[in-house]
């Protein structure tokens, strides 16, 4: 509904700005948070710690709302907005170091690696911007509105098509050349998550995917009641965590290996959300 929408930008506008004033009430800038939930095992751990009193360094008002999550990446902030901007902000003192307006909306978390951010759009483009200038290094043609956030590992990128699409596709990061693409039975608004050669994807139809990073061929699959959306997996000693969310309020562990199969003696917990270990 347009309220839930609404609802969902004004709490993601709150975590931007609560982001930054939870992040600088120190001399220095904490350790890099390059991609959606830090890693590309989706983990979602913090190693560091803020203790109150908080005190707000800086602070941006946009044009348009945040739906896309802010990374950090050598002494940079770095986001994408529902203007259609991707925005490089010095982590010191909240000046524009560079932005870039493209033709959609950016919901998608970036990521960084080798001096890049990567960035999908709803402008049916990925974009690999020069991480110092912004200049654009390599743009390639999804076709699709994407929400996922790509991620990165062993000079690949990985990624996953909104609509109309449904394909997982994987990239060289200096070149923007398809490796391999793979089409599924739904497109995808959940994020990649990869670990040990195995790239995991949750599609809208409500199904979790394990692909082989190598070429993309399916190694297992696990049929929900859910239907995904925008929910990400997550890997952690061995295990692979999914919540389908919707009408299935489960939690799902996995054995993180070839051949899948649910955790023995897991215990489904009825939360609905996206897990974080």
């Amino acid at each position: 509904s347009l309220w839930e929408r609404d609802r969902v930008r004004s709490i993601c506008i709150v975590f931007f700005l609560f982001a930054l004033y939870f992040a600088f009430n120190t001399s220095a800038i904490a350790a890099d948070w390059k991609t959606f939930k830090k890693n590309p095992a989706r983990v979602g751990e913090a190693g560091e710690q803020a203790h109150p009193p908080l005190i707000l360094k800086w602070q941006f008002t946009a044009q348009g709302a945040f739906l896309s999550s802010p990374i950090v990446y050598k002494g940079r902030v770095y986001i994408g907005s529902e203007g259609g901007d991707v925005i490089a902000f010095d982590a010191y003192t909240g000046s524009i170091v560079w932005q870039y307006s493209t033709d959609g909306p950016v919901r998608g978390t970036p990521s960084a690696a080798n001096g890049i951010i990567y960035v999908s759009c709803q402008d049916g483009y990925l974009y690999a911007f020069d991480a110092n200038t912004g200049d654009i290094k390599w743009k390639y043609l999804t076709g699709s509105k994407d929400c996922s956030s790509p991620v990165v590992e062993n000079g690949k990128l990985y990624g996953a098509s909104g609509f109309p699409q449904q394909s997982v596709y994987c990239l060289d990061t200096n070149t923007g050349s398809e490796l391999w693409r793979v089409s599924l039975e739904k497109y995808m608004y959940s994020s990649t998550v990869i670990k040990d050669g195995i790239v995991y994807v949750g599609a809208n139809n409500g199904k979790f995917y394990a692909l082989d990073a190598t070429n993309g061929s399916i190694k297992w699959s696990f049929n929900t009641e859910g239907s995904i959306y925008f929910s990400t997996m997550a890997v952690s000693n061995g295990i692979v965590y999914g919540a389908p969310g919707s009408d299935d309020r489960k939690i799902y562990a996995f054995n993180a290996n070839a051949t899948g199969g649910l955790k023995s003696g897991w215990q489904f917990v009825e939360l609905g959300t996206a897990p974080t270990i």
